[in-house]
C-alpha cells in the first residue's frame, strides 16, 4: 500500500493541474476563514481594518464582482500567451520540448495565482448583503481580494518575463542540460553514491522462468529498483531486468525473470508493480530523452550553428560527467553483499553515439560545425579513465574526418581534416591506461 501512495504521489506531483489545484484549495480556505473571522468582529471594529477599502455594501459587491472577472479574463489571455508559445517553441526545436512548457512550475504557478484569486473572490461575493436587518459587508475579506488582485499584476508581469525567457535558445538549451546531468546518476550510479553497492558480475543460468511479462504496450516509465531489491533479498532471489526505463515493450514480453527456490504469486505480483509502463517516455529514470532532445534541438537549428554549438557544449558536460566516474554496473546487491538484481545498463559508447551521430549528419555541410564537434571531442580527451571509452571518441572523430571529404570548399576540407589530426593525436594519446588515468 505504502508503495502504490508513493508512485500515486509521484505521478500527482509531476502532474501540471497538481499545483493550480492546491493554490485554488488554500484560496477556497482562506475565504471561509476571513469570513468568519469579519463575523466574528463587530462591523464597526471591522472597518476600522480595512487599510483599502471601507465602502458599503454596494460598493463592495461591485469590486469583488470586477476583481473575479478581471482574474478569468487574465487567465484566458495566460493561456493564449501559452499556446503561442508552445506553438512556435514546438515548430522551431520539436515538439518534445513542449513537456518542458507544462512542467514548469512558474507557468503552473501562475495559473494557480489566477484561479485562486478568483476562488477567493467568488466566495466572498457570495457574503455580502445589503438587507438592512442582515447587512453584513466583510472588509477583511474584501481587502485581501484586492490585496491580492494587485498582487496578480506582479505575477503577470513575471510571467510575461519568464515565457520571454522560456522561448530563448541558451535558457531552454539550459534547462535541458541541467536536466540531463540531473538524471544521468540514476543511469550511471557510479557518478554518485548508490543506495546499494554494485555487486560482481553475475551470470544468470538457464532457465530463467518465472517471468513478470508487460500487460500491455507502451513505455517502461519508472523502475522502483530499492522496492526490487528488499522484494529479492526478502524472497532470497536473483532478479534480472530485461528492460530498463525509456525502452518500449510489447504485450506479453518479459520485463523480467527471478530466480528463486520459490517463487509465490505474491512476489510476482509485487515485482509487476515496481515496473510502470505507460504511453509515453517519463524522463526521470531515463537521461535518453534529455540527450534526444538537445539532438533533435541541434539538428532543427538548421541556419543558425551557434544554437547547435551551445547543445553541443551541454552534450559535452554530460559525457565529461559519465567518463570521469566508474562504469555504470549491471549488478546490485543487498546489504549483505549478496547479488539481488542483475540489469542491462546505460554505456557510454550508446550515449556518445546518440549525441554525435544525429549532430553529424544532420550538420555534414556546416564546416562550423563539425569544427564544434571536434573540439568537443578534444576536451573530452581530458577526461578519459578507461581506453575504450577513448576508443568511442576515436571513432567519431574519424566519422567527422568523413563528413569533412564532401565539403564544398576546400578550404573548409583542409582545416577540418587539419583538426581531426589533432584530435586523434591527442585521443590516441590518451590510450595509455596511465595516461587516461592522470
Amino acid at each position: 500500500m505504502l508503495f502504490m501512495l508513493r508512485r500515486w504521489a509521484t505521478h500527482v506531483l509531476a502532474s501540471f493541474w497538481f499545483i493550480p489545484t492546491v493554490m485554488v484549495l488554500v484560496a477556497i480556505t482562506g475565504a471561509l476563514g476571513s469570513v468568519a473571522l469579519d463575523s466574528a468582529l463587530q462591523p464597526a471594529r471591522a472597518r476600522h481594518l480595512g487599510w483599502i477599502w471601507s465602502g458599503g455594501a454596494d460598493g463592495a459587491r461591485s469590486v469583488m464582482s470586477t476583481v473575479a472577472r478581471t482574474q478569468m479574463t487574465v487567465v484566458a489571455v495566460v493561456f493564449s500567451i501559452m499556446i503561442a508559445t508552445m506553438a512556435q517553441a514546438s515548430s522551431h526545436y520539436g515538439s518534445r520540448v513542449l513537456r518542458n512548457f507544462v512542467a514548469d512550475r512558474g507557468v503552473q504557478a501562475t495559473l494557480g495565482v489566477f484561479l485562486a484569486t478568483f476562488a477567493y473572490c467568488l466566495l466572498t461575493l457570495r457574503t455580502i448583503r445589503s438587507v438592512e436587518e442582515m447587512a453584513f459587508v466583510p472588509f477583511i475579506s474584501i481587502n485581501i481580494g484586492i490585496t491580492l488582485a494587485l498582487a496578480s499584476l506582479g505575477v503577470l508581469i513575471y510571467f510575461i518575463h519568464h515565457v520571454s525567457q522560456m522561448i530563448q535558445a541558451e535558457p531552454l538549451i539550459a534547462g535541458i542540460g541541467r536536466d540531463l546531468l540531473r538524471q544521468l546518476p540514476g543511469a550511471f550510479p557510479g557518478i554518485a553514491p548508490p543506495a546499494c553497492v554494485p555487486g560482481e558480475e553475475v551470470v544468470m543460468p538457464a532457465p530463467l522462468d518465472p517471468a513478470v511479462a508487460a500487460a500491455r504496450s507502451g513505455y517502461l516509465q519508472r523502475v522502483h529498483i530499492g522496492e526490487i531489491l528488499a522484494l529479492a533479498s526478502r524472497h532470497d532471489a536473483l532478479v534480472r531486468l530485461e528492460k530498463r526505463a525509456g525502452d518500449f515493450v510489447n504485450v506479453g514480453e518479459p520485463m523480467l525473470h527471478v530466480r528463486a527456490e520459490a517463487c509465490p504469486p505474491a512476489l510476482m505480483t509485487a515485482l509487476r508493480r515496481c515496473l510502470v509502463v505507460g504511453p509515453q517516455h517519463l524522463p526521470d529514470q531515463d537521461p535518453r530523452h534529455a540527450l534526444q532532445q538537445l539532438v533533435e534541438i541541434a539538428v532543427r537549428a538548421g541556419a543558425e550553428p551557434f544554437t547547435t554549438l551551445t547543445c553541443l557544449d551541454w552534450l559535452g558536460s554530460a559525457l565529461r560527467q559519465v567518463l570521469q566516474g566508474p562504469p555504470a554496473s549491471s549488478v546490485y546487491a543487498d546489504a549483505e553483499g549478496k547479488p539481488r538484481l542483475v540489469m542491462p545498463v546505460l554505456g557510454f559508447a550508446e550515449l556518445a553515439d546518440m549525441g554525435f551521430t544525429q549532430i553529424r549528419i544532420g550538420n555534414a555541410s556546416n564546416a562550423g560545425v563539425l569544427l564544434g564537434l571536434l573540439d568537443t571531442l578534444a576536451a573530452l580527451a581530458g577526461s578519459l579513465r578507461r581506453a575504450q571509452d577513448g576508443d568511442v571518441l576515436l571513432c567519431q572523430a574519424r566519422l567527422v574526418g568523413d563528413c569533412a571529404e564532401r565539403l564544398p570548399l576546400a578550404i573548409e576540407r583542409q582545416q577540418v581534416a587539419t583538426r581531426v589530426r589533432s584530435v586523434l593525436a591527442r585521443l590516441e594519446a590518451c590510450q595509455d591506461p596511465v595516461t587516461c588515468g592522470a
